[in-house]
């Protein structure tokens, strides 16, 4: 197994979840790295975790400005790829 840890953002935690796994499936992620370890490991081994969750916000551009930043937040934090 990998020990590999990706971070990235959405305002719909469900609908990215099946987004990503799609893509995975169809072996067309974009992210070459968390698609290689699904290739190699399988979807047994990988895991989908919400890292936080942000109150909601009264405008989109505030809403994805702390996405943003959350996210570059916990990718150094768990010294993660962007995905």
């Amino acid at each position: 197994a990998s020990a590999a840890q990706w971070v990235g953002q959405a305002p719909n935690l469900e609908k990215i979840e099946n987004r990503i796994w799609f893509s995975l499936r169809q072996g067309s992620h974009t992210c070459r790295s968390l698609q290689a370890a699904w290739t190699a490991h399988g979807p047994d081994d990988l895991t989908f975790e919400e890292c936080e969750r942000l109150e909601e916000e009264e405008t989109p551009y505030i809403r994805d400005a702390l996405l943003k930043e959350r996210a570059q937040h916990w990718r150094a934090q768990l010294n993660a790829e962007a995905v």
